[in-house]
């Protein structure tokens, strides 16, 4: 970080060899940059007339230092080493992450808080001249997991990370409520899917992207025939319900939580398209001491679409209302649902 030189031992055969297989494979290229930093490696991370300083001492947390975002040549090395980088070798996807804090501010303004405020306006300034530059390029806007979900921010990304919280069974209840502050086609969320993972594990974690983005890691490829059989099925629903989520209304039902680190009873959340022809609903049980039955009362119309579960959780919608039962800790199923009545 900071230097962003090519290594000839990780790429013996340059960067543009691996972006060309990549898009002969029919993907998009992306990559990661933490920009506005310099690793203690980087030769950068000596250039101090350039990097934030603080009581006239170069800020240092850990093995960052960071650059100042409101000098003219700062602003100029970014371009050359990130965006014309970007822009000669045909990537079509970066994730601009941010893994350090600066503290309390920075010299250069009348308070070491308006320098933060002033840097982070540098940072947003080169985020549009990135746009302004390469309008195809797909940005991810992270910071540490979550920590740049703020407007001015999301303004300026296509995608944001929602929380590092990418194995635990809490997700669901992050990402739900993420939705009150990030629009659902913006927030990514992942399912980290391991070659341990039971079926009912596996679809639980799937389940989790229907809040937002699909994003999928872990143990892909030493994942047993049934278990990708089930993550097939989850991405062939994604698909069918990828409409609602990118454009709909949103209603929560379930358990009030006290705690999102021992979840308990269920979470139910219900997305409606705008003509309220179509709709999808999301269910998790976490803990509970007996089987957990729901009975959600829709408009009179609705029926079941298709169904995303592992097992058979006795769906059914007649006469308004959605009914099933969740028998298993830590289960969940999602139904798409659609409305042939006359509205």
């Amino acid at each position: 970080m900071g230097d962003w030189e090519i290594s000839k031992e990780l790429f013996p055969n340059g960067m543009q060899a691996v972006v060309d297989e990549i898009k002969e494979n029919g993907l998009i290229p992306g990559i990661w940059f933490e920009t506005e930093t310099c690793g203690k490696d980087a030769l950068m991370y000596q250039n101090q007339e350039h990097l934030l300083k603080r009581n006239g001492q170069v800020i240092t947390s850990g093995g960052r230092r960071f650059w100042d975002m409101r000098d003219p040549w700062v602003i100029d090395y970014l371009e050359k080493k990130m965006i014309d980088f970007l822009e000669k070798y045909g990537f079509g996807y970066v994730k601009i992450d941010y893994n350090e804090s600066i503290g309390i501010g920075c010299d250069g303004a009348e308070s070491l808080g308006e320098g933060l405020r002033q840097s982070i306006r540098g940072t947003q300034g080169f985020f549009k001249k990135l746009r302004e530059r390469l309008p195809g390029l797909l940005t991810e806007i992270c910071a540490s997991g979550g920590h740049r979900m703020e407007p001015s921010m999301l303004m300026l990304g296509d995608l944001v990370s929602f929380s590092d919280a990418h194995e635990e069974k809490e997700i669901p209840i992050i990402a739900a409520n993420i939705r009150r502050l990030v629009p659902p086609e913006k927030s990514q969320i992942w399912a980290v899917l391991r070659k341990e993972d039971s079926i009912r594990r596996l679809v639980y974690s799937m389940i989790n992207t229907c809040f937002g983005v699909m994003c999928i890691s872990g143990d892909v490829f030493d994942l047993s025939e049934i278990q990708w059989e089930y993550v097939q099925k989850g991405m062939e629903f994604y698909r069918a319900v990828s409409h609602i989520i990118q454009d709909g209304r949103t209603f929560y039902y379930g358990t009030c939580q006290k705690s999102w680190r021992k979840p308990s009873g269920w979470q139910g959340v219900l997305r409606y398209t705008k003509d309220r022809k179509e709709a999808l609903c999301i269910f998790h049980r976490f803990e509970a001491d007996e089987d957990v039955r729901i009975d959600l009362k829709l408009e009179e119309g609705f029926a079941v679409e298709k169904i995303y579960e592992e097992g058979d959780h006795g769906v059914s919608c007649t006469q308004g209302r959605l009914i099933l039962k969740l028998e298993q800790d830590y289960e969940a199923v999602a139904v798409y649902l659609k409305n042939n009545k006359e509205l």
